[in-house]
């Protein structure tokens, strides 16, 4: 309510209530309601229905007499949040986290109710390599905890450009080397969180014929071998498996499917990888894990004592410890990264 005065001098003033003050003017996707600085009056009876210059006309004076709309409720324009996927609780034991998805700031997501795309990704860090816009989905191997994961992870990101989000392979300590056994000799006996984890995350993306890009580091190429094998299993029954196979052998969709799985391995503990993806193997052959238990070297291939894969490229290095009885330092993860060559991913679109 204002107060109006009359224009002449003196006479009494009496309070009248004032039409509502219409909200500022608006930018709008249309031409303004009245152009030229003029202002436009449907002149009707019961309220000020003024459009002014510039000034689109709302759902809040719509309800002013003369007009045929309705007035809008505030609620329309209610601000909505947009929330991000739901992490699992911290500080929790390792094995708790066993076969999650590990992302950003360490937070671990169920891979049953979280995608890969969802979990935000370590990226490189100002000053490491250019960012390559890629993600890479990474194993760790034996004797890792959560946190140390997510650290190798962010080593594998500033050296690559790559974005990395891990699959977890928990630690159990001496369990650890029973597992890697197992692992080996009784993949389809003894399961493996992190090989079920890395198996429904290779499979769901080359079902819809997407590209993916994983990577594996000691134990995690046992993982990574492992997965790559129950993918071109699962494929194969879903074309029908014999049957469907025996007089229309599907082989060359699978290996088109196949095809779109870029792989790299580091010091990997694993000596058979199926065909099919793209490889890259790293081999220091001063590290006694892949000398011994995986890939050996390219002389291994070439005598059929190791399957790289098919088309595989082995990039092999020396890098001893200075101690002749130090076995750890050849196998860090840092001694691979060090030889790492900037590969393009094969799979961009």
């Amino acid at each position: 309510m204002d107060i109006r005065v009359d224009g002449n001098s003196g006479a009494d003033t009496h309070p009248v209530e004032s039409a509502p003050t219409p909200p500022p003017p608006t930018q709008t996707d249309g031409p303004a309601a009245s152009t030229g600085g003029a202002a436009e009056t449907a002149g009707s009876a019961g309220g000020d229905n003024t459009v002014r210059a510039g000034y689109q006309r709302d759902g809040f004076d719509a309800g002013a007499a003369g007009s045929s709309r309705a007035p809008l409720s505030v609620n329309t324009f209610e601000a909505k949040s947009v929330s991000g996927p739901t992490p699992m609780k911290d500080g929790q034991g390792d094995e708790f986290y066993d076969g999650a998805l590990v992302g950003a700031d360490g937070k671990a997501y169920d891979p049953k109710t979280t995608s890969v795309d969802d979990v935000p990704a370590i990226e490189p860090r100002p000053g490491a390599a250019a960012p390559t816009g890629q993600t890479v989905v990474h194993v760790n191997g034996i004797w890792t905890t959560k946190q140390q994961a997510v650290d190798e992870a962010q080593a594998i990101a500033d050296k690559t450009g790559n974005k990395v989000v891990v699959v977890y392979n928990a630690t159990s300590g001496g369990g650890d080397v029973v597992q890697a056994i197992t692992d080996t000799q009784l993949a389809q006996i003894v399961s493996n969180k992190a090989t079920d984890t890395l198996t429904n995350v290779i499979y769901d993306k080359v079902k819809q014929d997407k590209p993916i890009n994983v990577s594996g580091y000691s134990q995690g190429g046992i993982i990574v071998s492992n997965a790559l094998r129950n993918v071109k299993n699962k494929l194969y029954q879903d074309d029908g498996g014999f049957l469907g196979n025996l007089f229309n052998d599907k082989g060359a969709k699978r290996d088109e499917k196949l095809g779109r799985i870029s792989v790299e391995t580091y010091g990997s503990a694993a000596g058979d990888f199926p065909d099919g993806p793209n490889y890259t193997h790293y081999i220091n052959s001063a590290d006694k894990v892949p000398v011994l238990f995986g890939l050996h070297g390219k002389w291994s291939a070439d005598i059929g004592l190791s399957h790289p894969g098919k088309d595989a490229k082995i990039i092999e290095f020396s890098t001893p410890a200075s101690d002749p009885l130090d076995f750890l330092t050849p196998h860090l993860i840092d001694k691979y990264l060090a030889q790492h060559v900037p590969n393009p991913l094969r799979n961009e679109k």
